[in-house]
């Protein structure tokens, strides 16, 4: 190879945008620099390895690109890693948008960059670069790329549709769904490929807002030093580049203290949680989005204590319920199940304890559907409470006015621990149906204010294995 292309006279002589830069802080997220569009190409170029043809110089190209909602609306975080200590730099514009069908001007943010270790026995040093984009217009689709100097990554088209903070109003003014895909228990290798495949098929067909990942990823984020993690990462990059990726953590993100999912992960900040993500809630919609750590519950002394979750919570939902006449939806997403119908002690022992710690505060402040995950099926039950059922089904595919939540688990988008949850021999009365071989997700969709959907699919059989609609014509929520 000739390494002359490599020396930095030659690399700032070819790359067109490295003359385009202004240092300033990045903690300050300030814009750097608006730039012709003819700057900049919709891709990046750069030699290929001689001695391995076809592979790329992967040292210096960005990689496990993901974006997530951050705690401000009209914002998102954009996040990447390279393995060189450079600071790297976002493009973006408006691509198109319902008042002008013009795209705009490129504007350049130079990237925050941390260090981080992410192996174990041996080093794995990568450096995490994260981006804020500010504000966004909901009426607009964007386009942007990740990189520096030649090395830059694919074009990416994303929507400008971000949570609302301010509870008194609903801030997508359309009368299009609020989206979402659900997904929990999500691994590489040949089973987690099936969910892989269907699901970008999937949303290059019917996009969402955004995607929920209930826990437990990659099987495991530390395994391998931090390799399979970065595995499942670049897997799912041409997914979560698009749509943003909202995670919690399950009990296979225990390792280093989840040091491993906060820094993968840059979930909403709030003062409860301390810049760690690993509890906060959003609306979007109609819908109330919570999303709880339960690990919490069973490693008190390592992890934030219950009571700052459960205070949390509490004084989340009652702001919630005084805003229900606008946001009338509120779902949790959570990974251990509460009800659940696997063999294991999961669904028998540990799900009694989360039970008692959380059941009166889900009934108490009415949430509609939890949404549970870790046991390797998909299960849903009758509207429950206390064991027991409660009003609210009409037929198999179909509640009205549920008087008690609604309890999903979808933990099987697979794994390398494959389906390791069967079924107890005698289903409970508040079991409605179940699937325990079948690897898959699930799509939520919420219309207005009296009407969601949700669907299951088989990721292997590709095709929906389930079902139902959900109808508000009573409010049982306390104001």
């Amino acid at each position: 190879m000739d390494t002359t292309y490599f020396n930095d006279s030659n690399l700032e002589s070819r790359f067109t945008l490295a003359n385009s830069y202004k240092d300033i802080n990045p903690q300050k997220n300030a814009l750097e620099v608006v730039v012709n569009v003819s700057n900049i190409n919709s891709g990046f170029f750069f030699p290929l390895n001689e001695k391995l043809p076809g592979s790329y110089f992967w040292q210096v190209y960005p990689q496990q690109i993901k974006i997530a909602w951050t705690e401000n609306s009209r914002e998102i975080i954009v996040t990447w890693i390279s393995y060189n200590n450079l600071t790297g730099r976002l493009a973006y514009r408006k691509s198109y948008c319902i008042e002008c069908s013009i795209p705009s001007e490129w504007i350049f943010i130079r990237s925050n960059v941390s260090e981080y270790d992410f192996g174990d026995n041996f080093s794995n040093i990568q450096y995490i670069h994260s981006v804020r984009i500010s504000e966004l217009n909901e009426d607009c689709v964007y386009e942007y790329l990740v990189g520096l100097y030649s090395f830059w990554s694919e074009l990416f088209i994303i929507k400008g549709k971000t949570p609302n903070y301010i509870h008194k109003t609903v801030y997508n003014k359309t009368e299009e769904p609020v989206k979402f895909t659900i997904i929990g228990d999500w691994g590489t290798g040949a089973q987690g490929q099936y969910t892989e495949r269907l699901l970008e098929k999937d949303l290059d067909l019917r996009p969402v807002d955004g995607i929920i990942h209930l826990g437990d990823i990659a099987y495991d984020l530390d395994s391998n030093n931090g390799e399979v993690g970065d595995e499942f990462l670049r897997m799912i990059q041409p997914i979560a580049a698009r749509f943003p990726y909202m995670t919690l953590p399950g009990n296979h993100e225990y390792f280093k203290n989840m040091t491993h999912y906060t820094n993968r992960f840059k979930m909403p900040r709030n003062n409860d949680n301390q810049g760690t993500g690993l509890f906060y809630s959003f609306n979007l919609g109609y819908a109330h989005f919570i999303l709880i750590n339960t690990e919490v519950y069973f490693r008190p002394k390592q992890l934030f204590g219950i009571n700052t979750q459960d205070n949390w919570l509490v004084k989340d939902l009652k702001k919630a319920n005084e805003n229900r006449e606008q946001v009338p939806w509120v779902f949790v997403f959570m990974h251990r199940p509460i009800y659940c119908s696997s063999i294991k002690d999961d669904c028998s022992s540990f799900a009694d304890s989360l039970k008692n710690k959380l059941e009166d505060i889900f009934n108490e402040y009415s949430v509609d559907v939890v949404f549970q995950a870790h046991s390797h099926i998909y299960e849903r039950t009758y509207p429950i409470y206390n064991g027991k059922e409660k009003s609210g089904l009409r037929s198999k595919h179909v509640y009205k006015s549920a008087e008690a939540p609604i309890y999903i688990v979808n933990g099987h988008a697979g794994s390398r621990e494959g389906h390791d949850s069967l079924f107890k021999p005698k289903f409970e009365t508040w079991h409605i149906l179940g699937f325990e071989k079948d690897y898959g997700y699930g799509r939520l969709e919420v219309y207005n204010k009296t009407h969601m959907y949700y669907e299951e699919f088989s990721s292997e059989k590709g095709e929906i294995i389930d079902h139902f609609w959900t109808i508000k014509s009573k409010a049982r929520y306390n104001i």
